[in-house]
């Protein structure tokens, strides 16, 4: 009964996923930086947030069932997961592969405030839950 309280009836699932995702994307981003100098390093990238909004129709998509046998149009966002890919090719920024260090800088603060952001939504929403659970007892 909790696990369906906590995660079928909750954002948890997405928050959680949102913060693998940013975890990910942090080691990723660590090793383009630990490889700037390596000659043929492929940088390495995360995808999380273009599946996430796919599956929370945020792109305008506006697709109709006939049949109510048919599949889901819509991908359940708490199924949603990130992927660790290659970057496509780029310029060679460094001289011998396609990191640029600055740009990488960048990401990493970016994704740092990202990740400090989804853990501050998930503590809120486990002291709303906690509230809760104590106002019913």
């Amino acid at each position: 009964m909790l696990r369906e309280i906590l995660y079928l009836n909750t954002n948890m699932p997405i928050l959680k996923h949102g913060l693998d995702a940013q975890a990910a994307r942090h080691r990723a981003i660590a090793s383009n930086i630990a490889n700037v100098e390596s000659p043929g390093y492929v940088p390495l990238r995360v995808e999380f947030e273009e599946q996430l909004k796919l599956a929370l129709g945020e792109h305008g998509e506006r697709l109709t069932s006939t049949d109510p046998k048919h599949m889901p149009l819509k991908r359940d966002p708490r199924m949603v997961r990130h992927q660790v890919v290659e970057a496509p090719s780029a310029e060679r920024s460094s001289g011998k592969n396609a990191v640029n260090i600055d740009l990488e800088m960048a990401k990493l603060a970016t994704n740092q405030i990202h990740y400090r952001t989804t853990a501050r939504a998930a503590r809120e929403l486990f002291s709303k839950m906690r509230s809760i659970a104590k106002g019913v007892r």
